[in-house]
């Protein structure tokens, strides 16, 4: 055979040998062989990461001795800037039945409220603490002079909620409270979406009820208000 007829019978057995070895990546790609048609897919970003685990009391408030739910409590995340927690004087009822000035209070949110379920939320959870700066005592909030006091929310039947205040003070009980839990909405719930964190606030509101109430982000779609 020539050299022209060889090199004329290579170039027509190119794209042939080409077309077969396409074909055989594809076959030996679907039978799980090494040939990688595609790229891999990008890591996962920060975003899809999985949310903390909700530190959980494990038990009954009622039933459980003050020291460990205090160990509990002293052991959670609370969230001190500024912009997460809110501070102000109080106002205190006098003996003689007027309203006057009370102590320097500061609400601190515990930084997973945001992220719990409902269900978390009705078996129990601290939502804040109260750290009175003051030589005054607040009862109201369970709260002694320079002291600490948590804030647990409960559910205690079919859509009965709970607030209990535990003192740092031995000296001073465990004091239950009313308790609504709402929707979450407005300026408080814009802003804790944007800060991806929970809030607490002082509250007024003009129904009757005397004084600043607490206010925290409880759950993902929840805020609760001390009553």
């Amino acid at each position: 055979m020539s050299n022209q007829a060889a090199q004329s019978g290579a170039s027509k057995r190119g794209p042939i040998l080409l077309i077969l070895a396409l074909i055989g990546g594809v076959v030996i790609g679907q039978l799980g062989g090494e040939v990688k048609l595609a790229p891999p897919p990008p890591p996962a970003t920060a975003s899809a990461a999985v949310a903390p685990a909700i530190p959980s009391f494990g038990r009954s408030i009622d039933a459980s001795s003050r020291d460990d739910f205090l160990g509990y409590a002293r052991a959670l995340p609370f969230d001190g800037d500024p912009g997460a927690g809110d501070g102000q004087r109080l106002v205190s009822d006098s003996p003689l039945g007027s309203q006057v000035p009370g102590p320097l209070v500061r609400i601190e949110p515990m930084r997973h409220a945001a992220a719990a379920s409902r269900a978390e939320l009705a078996n129990g959870l601290v939502v804040a603490r109260f750290i009175n700066e003051d030589s005054l005592a607040f009862p109201r909030l369970a709260l002694g002079a320079r002291d600490t006091a948590y804030w647990w929310v409960d559910s205690v039947g079919l859509g009965r909620w709970r607030s209990v205040y535990l003192s740092a003070r031995a000296s001073i009980g465990m004091l239950p409270a009313g308790l609504e839990v709402r929707a979450r909405g407005g300026a408080e719930s814009s802003a804790a979406a944007a800060r991806d964190r929970a809030l607490a606030r002082w509250h007024w509101e003009d129904d009757g009820l005397a004084g600043e109430r607490p206010w925290a982000t409880c759950s993902r779609a929840a805020a609760c208000i001390a009553q």
